[in-house]
């Protein structure tokens, strides 16, 4: 049983997720803004 997880980093206007890649042991990044209106 693999549970995936993902990791959200969220300063300010801007949110961070982090995606560890399958059969990689890497992470994939990426950011993006969050518009608050």
């Amino acid at each position: 049983m693999c549970q995936q997880q993902t990791l959200l980093f969220i300063s300010d206007e801007t949110v961070t997720g982090c995606i560890p890649v399958t059969g990689t042991g890497t992470l994939f990044c990426f950011e993006y803004l969050e518009h608050s209106n």
